[in-house]
């Protein structure tokens, strides 16, 4: 066989690619291992769900090779040409996901693709077989350009609104940080993108700001108005009338429900939104609405969301912070 400059060159730029292939392997089991362990909990493990490319693979078995407290499963699926093909395929994978999860104290998703179509079908398949919530915890490795990296986590509700960071592993071989991001929905500023921390082989994990992995999400609201769906029903929710001093009167909302919700808010700096409703059938009709059609009307640019979902999380952190209070709820949540 006749060898050429240029299939030289060509070889040695394949071997050149390989050896570079593996070496970012590594560095990326480097980087999520250091993650991983920073935030550790004890008897929490760890599901892997990969696209079967070489790279996730190569980045799952090593991983896993590192254990867990509560064990390590490997669910893996090979991406389709569509999105909702490959949610398909997803959505078959999560239902074991699901199960594995109810024998856990508690577990961490780790999902491995290069592949944006991939990413987005798991977010979709997982939010819809609700494998995440805020008791799981999601961390995804991938390497996006910058823009698809905020397009991801901020439009994705498994990714924007869940417990999930994004390890976004270096594009170009000379460069070795690996950074790690997670989209906060709230914030004085609005919602952002937060650089948390990068990873280099030289200098470990380095957290670029006070946000920590895996950053709470809904224990400040920073006075957004939160909707809610709720037919008056007295005495737990129920429209009274004041008299103002110039002896007009005025409407406004009362009830022990409210009075637990308005503590609530000021306690999770969030601001009351009632949405109007004439009857329990529209009210039922808006509850639809919003169980149903929540993730798909999500705005969180004007900090406008349904209650539906964040009423439950709500709870949650006031009777973490204010203990002994029995709270009766009349609205529905979607868990």
């Amino acid at each position: 066989m006749h060898y050429s400059p240029q299939t030289d060159m060509l070889t040695n730029a394949m071997e050149y690619l390989s050896k570079w292939n593996r070496s970012h392997a590594a560095d990326a089991s480097r980087a999520a291992t250091a993650v991983l362990e920073r935030a550790s909990e004890p008897r929490s493990s760890f599901i892997f769900i990969t696209d079967g490319s070489a790279f996730s693979i190569s980045l799952t078995k090593d991983l896993g090779e590192r254990g867990a407290p509560g064990g390590v499963s490997v669910l893996s699926v090979e991406a389709r040409s569509s999105l909702n093909q490959t949610k398909r395929s997803l959505f078959r994978v999560i239902q074991i996901g699901r199960q594995i999860q109810k024998d856990s104290w508690r577990s961490t998703v780790i999902v491995t693709s290069y592949d944006l179509l991939f990413l987005t079908a798991f977010a979709e398949a997982a939010d819809e077989g609700r494998l995440v919530g805020s008791e799981t915890r999601v961390l995804v490795v991938t390497s996006l350009a910058l823009p698809r990296v905020r397009g991801l986590l901020g439009q994705r509700w498994a990714f924007s609104m869940c417990n999930a960071m994004l390890l976004n592993l270096p594009r170009d071989a000379a460069d070795s940080r690996h950074n790690l991001f997670a989209h906060l929905p709230y914030g004085a500023l609005g919602p952002q993108l937060a650089r948390i921390a990068s990873w280099t082989p030289a200098s470990g994990l380095k957290f670029k700001s006070e946000v920590p992995l895996f950053p709470p999400k809904f224990d400040n609201f920073y006075g957004a108005p939160l909707n809610m769906t709720v037919h008056p029903f007295p005495p737990y929710w129920m429209e009274v009338e004041s008299e103002r001093p110039d002896g007009s009167t005025v409407k406004r909302i009362a009830g022990r429900d409210y009075t637990i919700l308005e503590t609530m808010a000021q306690a999770l700096n969030f601001s009351i939104s009632v949405m109007p409703d004439a009857d329990w059938e529209e009210a039922r009709q808006l509850f639809s609405l919003a169980h149903f059609g929540i993730k798909r009307t999500l705005n969180v640019n004007n900090h406008t969301v349904q209650m539906v979902f964040f009423f439950l999380v709500s709870v949650c952190l006031f009777i973490s912070k204010c203990l002994h209070i029995h709270l009766c709820l009349y609205t529905g949540i979607h868990l």
